[in-house]
């Protein structure tokens, strides 16, 4: 499946190609992102992307909120 996520407020990076002094989080503002498969494909500025460059994909207007990545720790301990 193929989704575009577009109109985030703040989109987190945790990019060390994107982070200085001034934006530690490497945060993008008016960011986008677009996931192939479950996988990060591209990240950037939302003014960079148009709905005639990815027809086929599902757009989600993200309304301007906060998207940053999250922590999964899927093991378990029995007690």
């Amino acid at each position: 499946m193929s989704i575009l996520i577009y109109n985030i407020g703040q989109l987190v990076t945790v990019d060390p190609a994107r982070m200085t002094d001034e934006n530690p989080l490497g945060i993008i503002r008016d960011g986008a992102i677009r996931l192939e498969d479950g996988k990060i494909a591209w990240l950037g500025v939302s003014s960079e992307v148009s709905r005639a460059d990815f027809p086929s994909h599902m757009w989600l207007d993200a309304q301007g909120k906060l998207l940053m990545p999250g922590l999964i720790d899927s093991h378990t301990h029995t007690i």
